[in-house]
């Protein structure tokens, strides 16, 4: 994806920033492979980061919060199960 030099400035606003962590899992999936199901693959196949953005400042916070609490979980059991793996 090429960005124009200083078109990051746009995205540069204290929802985005609190929302980081979910900007990037609506980018790509931390794990590389999504589960059946996710509620991320839909942004995922965007393939635009512009539209994965403007799709986020539409939810309200309570929906934001819903997302990251799937994403926080997603991750725990993920990260429980590789770790069984290679015990």
């Amino acid at each position: 994806m090429i960005v124009e030099q200083n078109s990051w400035k746009m995205y540069l606003n204290t929802r985005n920033i609190k929302n980081a962590g979910l900007i990037s899992t609506f980018r790509q999936c931390p794990f590389d492979n999504t589960v059946e199901g996710c509620p991320f693959i839909y942004f995922h196949n965007l393939n635009s980061l512009d539209k994965q953005i403007k799709l986020l400042n539409q939810f309200s916070e309570e929906e934001l919060k819903l997302l990251g609490s799937h994403h926080q979980s997603c991750i725990a059991v993920r990260k429980a199960k590789i770790f069984l793996r290679n015990k």
